[in-house]
């Protein structure tokens, strides 16, 4: 078995990331959607490869919101 350690990765958990259509994105604080590109995924959350930055604001999945705004 091999595992893959990564140093200064940008890490995001799943509640922060949402999926459609086989995208992910994110949404700024300031309610802007953002693409973003993942790697690596685990029970943890994900490895963010592009699209955000270290330090920008984003909003948590409201999961009691996602059914009705489908």
């Amino acid at each position: 078995m091999s595992l893959q350690q990564k140093e200064n990765v940008l890490t995001l958990r799943h509640e922060f990331v949402r999926r459609e259509n086989e995208k992910y994105f994110v949404v700024l604080a300031s309610g802007e959607r953002r693409d973003i590109q993942v790697g690596t995924q685990n029970e943890e959350g994900f490895e963010v490869i592009s699209g955000l930055q270290e330090g920008e604001k984003i909003k948590q999945v409201d999961f009691s919101q996602m059914n009705s705004a489908e």
